[in-house]
């Protein structure tokens, strides 16, 4: 054991002194035969605060439960934003469009008008129209 463990342990073995009675405020110096009593008060409290005070001195317990803490709200943290991004998957799927099928062509055939030539000057046709 720690010795300030082995001064907590006898601290607390001992009972507290009882509490001392109101200071008689008619006599002239105040002491009513009390002042031994509360000084043995005073040294118990002063006893119990010495003994808690390397334990808050180093804070191993503070950094320990702090460093759990942190740990702890990474992880839900985490946990939040992926549970969020499923929820939102399967909730609100993605609205792709659907790609629609390509058209045939449409081919409009159009018959060829045969066009009228003019007869070559000098050519028999034009000889005989006139």
């Amino acid at each position: 054991m720690t010795e300030a463990q082995e001064l907590l342990d006898r601290i607390a073995k001992t009972p507290p002194p009882p509490r001392p009675p109101v200071i008689d405020r008619n006599s002239s110096n105040g002491d009513d035969g009390g002042m031994e009593e509360r000084l043995k008060a005073l040294e118990h409290t002063v006893a119990v605060i010495e003994a808690k005070l390397p334990d808050l001195a180093t804070n191993d317990g503070v950094d320990a439960r702090l460093s759990k803490t942190e740990t702890k709200i990474i992880v839900w943290v985490v946990g939040a934003v992926i549970a969020t991004g499923l929820a939102g998957k399967f909730i609100f799927p993605a609205n792709t469009p659907a790609v629609a099928p390509t058209p045939a062509p449409i081919i409009i055939q159009v018959p060829a008008v045969p066009q009228a030539t003019a007869p070559a000057i000098g050519s028999p046709a034009a000889k005989s129209t006139k």
